[in-house]
């Protein structure tokens, strides 16, 4: 990956590292106040669109199999038990759905030759009988 020695390669890393260093010199030289901090996630925790947002990214990542924890440790600290219960179950339901949409569609590409119709009907007769 580093050994592409392109002029456009080289200067993506250039900007990258660049970016990088700003960023850092900002935090050191103007960091912001724990507190101010605490602050500004409390307020932006109550807006419907974070709300939804963060509902979404846990039911993404466990639609795709991967830990659905994300969505715990972005709700449990800012909600009520009743609310944060609430978004917890309503983002593992989404998950767990996504994942059995997603399933066929795994399960054929991983047969070589395969169909989804040959994959749903035999899904199917498993769960008939």
């Amino acid at each position: 990956m580093l050994n592409d020695s392109s002029p456009g390669r080289l200067w993506r890393w250039v900007m990258i590292v660049a970016t990088l260093l700003m960023a850092c010199y900002l935090w050191v030289w103007h960091s912001p106040e724990l507190a101010d901090v605490q602050r500004w996630a409390d307020e932006a925790s109550h807006h419907p669109v974070v709300i939804i947002s963060v509902i979404v990214i846990m039911a993404v990542t466990l639609a795709i199999g991967l830990p659905g924890s994300i969505g715990l440790w972005l709700i449990a600290p800012f909600y009520t038990p009743l609310v944060a219960t609430l978004m917890l179950t309503v983002g593992s339901v989404a998950g767990a759905l996504g994942a059995y949409y997603l399933s066929p569609a795994s399960a054929t590409a991983g047969r070589p030759g395969g169909s989804r119709a040959r994959s749903w009907t035999s899904w199917r007769d498993a769960v008939i009988s």
